[in-house]
């Protein structure tokens, strides 16, 4: 079974909270058979930290990301990344995730600014959405201040945000080439699918100027009391389910301050974490 250790306390003692006994629709999607199919939601005995195990190849998870997650001909997706684009745009603030979540940054940004912990580099300033490749955030998030730039593993988003004109890496963060530093590196439900995301941040830490800032948000561990086991938050392709002190030491160790967080619920119901931090 894969991870056998604790990613926040390296503990290998861990008690199931959910298993399960066949694929779900992702690793059915790249092939992933119910024969020997094990896959477990365990929780830490020495910090509490919740995270998935499993006997799937770890490769798996970059089969479902090159072949399928983005797809639009798999079961869980029913429109074209410009359909999507179009209708999430159009939404009212009060129903809008992400409206509501560039209104949070762009809030604690002032804030941190004044405090002189955060430095507007010039006009625009840039910003990396990681993971963006909906090109959502990134349009949303553009204004007269912040020129947005997308980078994502997947090439799904390449069209959609050339006819935008939002510059697009088609690259992992730790493998790009380009050391440009970005006033703000965001990293929206990306953290729970990475293999190590430690590795990540270490690789963010590097993209973020100096008096700059990350933002992170990712599932809430309190799903665990709220969600039932059938819940898409426990499916296969997240890793990792961090609680607030979970995520903030992660921050911590991998070179970043936090500076403002929040826990609630989104406007679709799910239970989250957002984290600002700055450079330590």
């Amino acid at each position: 079974m894969h991870p056998k250790r604790c990613l926040i306390c390296g503990s290998f003692d861990a008690t199931a909270v959910f298993t399960y006994d066949a694929p779900d629709c992702y690793e059915a999607e790249v092939g992933v058979e119910a024969d020997g199919f094990e896959r477990s939601w365990v929780r830490c005995a020495g910090c509490g930290f919740h995270y998935s195990q499993y006997s799937r190849d770890p490769a798996v998870l970059d089969r479902i990301y090159d072949e399928a997650y983005r797809a639009t001909n798999v079961a869980w997706r029913n429109a074209t990344p410009r359909e999507t684009f179009d209708a999430v745009v159009q939404l009212p603030l009060d129903r809008s995730e992400t409206k509501q979540r560039v209104r949070w940054i762009k809030k604690h940004l002032e804030s941190l600014t004044q405090s002189g912990q955060f430095h507007m580099n010039g006009a625009p300033c840039t910003f990396l959405d990681v993971g963006g490749a909906n090109a959502i955030f990134a349009h949303e998030f553009r204004d007269t201040r912040w020129q947005p730039h997308v980078m994502d593993p997947s090439a799904a988003g390449q069209a959609l945000c050339a006819e935008l004109a939002i510059p697009y890496a088609h690259t992992a963060m730790e493998d790009a080439s380009d050391r440009q530093r970005y006033d703000l590196v965001t990293l929206t439900y990306v953290l729970e699918h990475l293999r190590d995301p430690g590795k990540a941040l270490q690789a963010a830490r590097k993209l973020v100027a100096e008096d700059g800032a990350i933002f992170v948000e990712v599932p809430d561990a309190a799903c665990f009391e709220t969600r039932p086991a059938d819940d898409d938050i426990f499916n296969a392709c997240h890793l990792w389910m961090f609680s607030a002190a979970d995520l903030g030491r992660l921050l911590w160790a991998n070179g970043f301050e936090p500076v403002a967080e929040e826990r609630g619920t989104s406007v679709r119901g799910h239970e989250s974490l957002k984290f600002l931090a700055v450079p330590a």
